[in-house]
C-alpha cells in the first residue's frame, strides 16, 4: 500500500480552501487534506504543538501569502529555520533562498 500524501492548505478564505479541496478530489489524487486558517495555526500544526501533537508530517503545503497573524513569508522563513520542516515542499517547489 502506498503512502497517501498529507497536504496542508494554509488559507484564510473558506471559499478558496474549498475550491482547492474540490480540485484535488476531482483530479482523483489520493491524499489526506488538512486546513490551517492562518500562519500561526499552520506553524503550530507543523511543529506539533499543543492540540496538534499528533499532526502528521506534511508532504506538501499550499500556502496563501496574505494571511492573518503570520503571513506566508513569515511561515516560509520559520520553516526554513527548522531542520525537520525545511524539506517539506511548498506549492510543489522546494523552499530555497
Amino acid at each position: 500500500m502506498s503512502h497517501k500524501p498529507n497536504i496542508l492548505i494554509v488559507e484564510d478564505n473558506p471559499g478558496d480552501a474549498r475550491l482547492i479541496s474540490e480540485i484535488l478530489n476531482e483530479a482523483d489524487i489520493s491524499h489526506q487534506l488538512y486546513l490551517a486558517k492562518d500562519g500561526e495555526m499552520a506553524l503550530q500544526m507543523l511543529r506539533r504543538k499543543g492540540e496538534y501533537s499528533d499532526f502528521p508530517i506534511a508532504d506538501l503545503i499550499l500556502l496563501d501569502m496574505n494571511l492573518p497573524k503570520k503571513d506566508g513569508k513569515e511561515v516560509i522563513d520559520d520553516i526554513k529555520q527548522h531542520d525537520r520542516l525545511n524539506n517539506i515542499r511548498l506549492n510543489d517547489i522546494p523552499i530555497i533562498d
